[in-house]
């Protein structure tokens, strides 16, 4: 429990912890993800928040991930679609 003229720290809104990435806001000394322990007044015991820049990589990068799937699940249902009208073909043919 808190009292008057404690000096007890939590960390920055833009904190997050080295290994798991967990957002350390309000917290005190220890990531409650992963147990790690840091010094919200030692900004070198956490991680800032991502630039704006790595995140704009991650989603350039998600944006082409969905284009090439989007493509890859096109060319399979085309394939089903041709290997279906060759049966049928030969079906109608016998």
């Amino acid at each position: 429990m808190r009292q008057d003229g404690d000096t007890h720290r939590t960390a920055h809104k833009h904190a997050f912890c080295h290994d798991c990435g967990y957002c350390l806001f309000g917290q005190a000394d220890r990531c409650p993800e992963c147990g790690r322990a840091f010094d919200p007044a030692d900004p070198s015991s956490y991680e800032p928040p991502p630039s704006k820049r790595a995140v704009m990589q991650f989603v350039h990068f998600a944006h082409f991930s969905l284009v090439v799937f989007v493509f890859l699940l096109f060319v399979c249902v085309l394939c089903v679609v041709v290997v279906l009208v060759q049966l049928l073909a030969t079906a109608a043919l016998v």
